[in-house]
């Protein structure tokens, strides 16, 4: 891919499971109530309208990966450039990083209300990485797979999970690179 990813250092790597420590990061993000379909294709179009110019500079700012989702607090999904999603009749958010570089002062800002920017703070991330498409059930499953191994290593979450997707729709299913990402102590 020729898409930045959102920086992050490993700490630790088992199996299909990481320990991440992210940076804060720059967002644009959206928030959208509907079912999975609507919300993912509502919150991507302001999102990469955004990013083509919707903005004040009317200014291109490059695609970064992961493409975020999550939903409010409680059950949740989401997170960068690739995108993230679940859900019937329920608020989610989604968000696009900024490439490096930018900070809340110098980002161009929206022209779509329903667009905001926001700093993420620095987190420690517990991942689990899967391939295949972003369905919910593929979700459900890889956000319980990701808790049972928090549960036996004894992590505690501080947060709800986040989903990412990394790769374009047309992305053969089994070369998907996603994320159930879900903040830890």
């Amino acid at each position: 891919h020729d898409v930045a990813i959102a920086p992050y250092t490993v700490l630790e790597t088992v199996e299909k499971f990481e320990i991440r420590n992210y940076p804060p990061l720059l967002v644009a993000q959206t928030r959208v109530k509907g079912d999975a379909d609507t919300t993912s294709r509502v919150g991507f179009r302001r999102l990469f309208d955004y990013i083509s110019g919707a903005n004040a500079t009317q200014q291109s700012i490059a695609m970064t990966a992961p493409v975020l989702q999550q939903k409010p607090a409680g059950e949740a999904i989401a997170m960068t450039a690739p995108v993230f999603m679940a859900r019937t009749n329920e608020e989610q958010t989604m968000s696009f990083v900024l490439p490096q570089g930018y900070t809340l002062a110098k980002a161009p800002r929206p022209t779509n209300p329903e667009v905001t920017l926001a700093e993420t703070s620095a987190q420690k991330m517990a991942v689990v990485t899967f391939s295949g498409f972003l369905s919910e059930s593929n979700i459900q499953e890889q956000t319980q797979v990701l808790k049972q191994w928090l549960h036996d290593r004894r992590l505690k979450p501080t947060g709800t999970a986040m989903t990412a997707g990394y790769d374009p729709p047309w992305t053969i299913p089994l070369w998907r690179r996603n994320e159930i990402l879900m903040p830890i102590e």
